[in-house]
């Protein structure tokens, strides 16, 4: 099997906090502060002072997804 001409499209892409405030003209603070009351995308961690939060969450393409805090 040739694995060179694999189709990635499957996987999610991910915004920074950076670009999710430039595409949603929001604040860091409204932004956690919509999270916090489940009205926002939950951002997944890459690190120790790294998130982000999956591309379609952010664009509203995810059909009956309902925003939650994770609780991990």
């Amino acid at each position: 099997m040739d694995l060179s001409h694999e189709d990635h499209s499957y996987r999610r892409k991910s915004q920074k906090l950076k670009e999710v405030i430039e595409k949603k003209a929001l604040s860091r603070s409204a932004i956690y502060r919509k999270m916090e009351a489940g009205e926002f995308p939950v951002s997944v961690s890459l690190g120790d002072r790294a998130v982000a939060w999956v591309e379609s969450e952010i664009d509203g393409r995810t059909v009956g997804y309902t925003y939650s805090v994770m609780n991990i």
